[in-house]
């Protein structure tokens, strides 16, 4: 790499709070493979060097897990988020470092594991009816992140479960009209598919339960505190009563749990 993308390198990552070595290394490798590739029909034309360098940087620090500071990468890089985006896209392809992109891997980034399972049941009937449909005859190419981000998609909404739709989008690297028309295609799998995986704990019902023997052996002591000394004979076998009752629920309670 040239003297002069070195300056601009340190520059820029000074700039983006960078200051790891690794970080710095692995981006001046990126930037020296991205030479190799700029030809007039590869896109990388249409970034400026400053453009590629900030891109690179993020690359690099996204490869090597190293956190920084990205609130003013697109002022930098003097691009919109849009174009931000499709330059990463393009160089992560140029450069054989785009990670294939997997239900469970995308479940896990938007905290949503609980649908993982849905979702790739999903995927599978999906591919079950295009088979048997009237484009049965066109294999469909799983490992394109689009049918993984829309099984997701999918697999939350049928349990109910949040999810940003917009990651989905961009995770897909395909315009929203696509993915909106995808999903559209995934809806009669719905229909086929059985009711909610997602099953809800019964935690909560069960601590309610156990709260209320608590409270209510409470009271009982109470009461037999308050009770005179004569009664005593009938409390403790109305208590031994309550001890059996007792046991039992709070074994239903912790059994359900």
């Amino acid at each position: 790499m040239a003297s002069s993308d070195g300056k601009l390198l340190s520059l820029m990552a000074g700039k983006m709070g960078i200051n790891s070595d690794k970080a710095l290394k692995r981006a001046s490798e990126f930037l020296r493979l991205l030479q190799l590739k700029v030809t007039a029909s590869s896109g990388l034309r249409q970034f400026s060097d400053t453009s590629r360098v900030v891109m690179c940087l993020d690359l690099a620090c996204n490869k090597l897990g190293y956190p920084f500071d990205k609130s003013n990468l697109l002022k930098l890089a003097g691009l919109n988020k849009k174009l931000y985006s499709n330059g990463l896209n393009l160089i992560e392809n140029l450069l054989d470092l785009s990670k294939p992109v997997n239900i469970n891997t995308l479940c896990v980034q938007l905290g949503v594991s609980e649908v993982a399972s849905h979702a790739q049941k999903i995927l599978d009937k999906y591919v079950e009816l295009h088979a048997q449909g009237p484009n049965g005859a066109r294999p469909i190419d799983t490992n394109m992140p689009i049918y993984h981000c829309a099984s997701v998609f999918m697999a939350c909404k049928h349990n109910k479960v949040k999810v940003d739709r917009s990651q989905l989008i961009e995770a897909s690297r395909v315009k929203k009209v696509q993915f909106d028309k995808l999903i559209e295609d995934f809806v009669p799998v719905l229909d086929n598919m059985g009711p909610k995986e997602v099953k809800k704990s019964a935690s909560k019902r069960s601590h309610k339960l156990i709260d209320l023997v608590t409270k209510y052996d409470e009271e009982s002591k109470g009461t037999e505190n308050e009770e005179e000394a004569g009664q005593k004979e009938s409390s403790d076998a109305e208590k031994e009563d309550f001890e059996v009752w007792k046991k039992r629920i709070l074994g239903e309670a912790y059994e359900a749990n």
